[in-house]
Formats: structure tokens, sequence, C-alpha cells
């Protein structure tokens, strides 16, 4: 999965939680980005919020007259906003979206705010749970003060990145 959000940001030059949920999907279901060809070793929060990714897509195609197949595509601006990519059950959570982390921080580490609180969205969208959240904005927030200062990354200047690079 994190060769999927690695994909997304490259590919979409942007944060884009509804293109990562669609990349997600197809690794799900077709094994894309797989090191097998094959989904393996997914969690249950994951499973069940693809799944209802999945029903989002079928009701917001038939919403607004969208082929189905059309869905794998969906770019216009307007169209993204409205779709609800938070496809998690509330309380949700579990350390897939730890795993799969680091390309955001990566992506974004030059600006820091942007990278932690993207860090928090694109766990959320499979992983509802708050304290999942909060654990993806500050493995985010790590990874960015690594970035910054890799000789000692829990010290200024890093520190005065976001609070939550303090320890």
């Amino acid at each position: 999965m994190a060769l999927c959000l690695a994909n997304s940001l490259v590919a979409r030059r942007c944060f884009e939680p509804y293109d990562q949920l669609l990349r997600y999907k197809w690794w799900f279901r077709y094994g894309y980005m797989s090191s097998t060809g094959n989904c393996f070793d997914i969690g249950e929060s994951t499973r069940k919020a693809l799944r209802m990714f999945e029903r989002q897509q079928k009701a917001f195609a038939k919403k607004h007259n969208i082929p189905l197949e059309g869905m794998n595509f969906l770019s216009h601006q307007q169209l993204l906003a409205d779709f609800p990519v938070n496809c998690s059950e509330d309380g949700a959570a579990g350390n897939g979206v730890l795993m799969r982390l680091a390309p955001v921080p990566l992506f974004f580490y030059r600006k820091p705010l942007v990278a932690i609180e993207n860090c928090g969205i694109s766990g959320h969208i499979t992983h509802g749970d708050n304290r999942a959240y909060d654990a993806c904005r500050y493995y985010g927030a790590l990874i960015v003060a690594v970035m910054h200062n890799p000789e000692n990354p829990l010290f200024p200047p890093c520190s005065n990145l976001h609070p939550l690079c303090r320890i």
C-alpha cells in the first residue's frame, strides 16, 4: 500500500485521498503494485474501508450519472471534493496506517505543517480512530524532522517545525 500511496503522490503531484483509495482498491482487488501480484496481509479495518469505498463509488456514480467504470478516472475537482473519502468505521484502528505512511512526509517534507496534516488525513481515510490519526501525524512529524536535521532530528531547529516534532 505504501507503493500505491507513493504512486498516487507522484502521478497526481498532490495529495488526493480519492486517488489513494482508488489505488488501494486496485491493490485489494487486482494486486496492483503488489510484490506478489496479489493482495496479501490486508487488515480488517482496511478491508472494510475499501469495501465501503466501493459502495460509495457506486452510489456516487448513480447520483451523478457517471458510468461505474468512469469512477476509476474521476478527475473533476468539484466531484473529487464532493466524494466522501472517509471510508472507515468510527473507532477503526490498526497498524496498517503506519506501515504505508512514509511516502506522505517524504513527499511534503519541505512544508512540515502540510506534511503532518496530510499524514493524519492519509490514515483517517481507512482508519477512523482518532488515535490512528494522531499516530500518523506523530510518525509523520518524526520523518519530517529527520529530513530537516538528520544529525539530531529531535532538537532545534526541527522541534520548531511543528509541536508534534517535540518530545
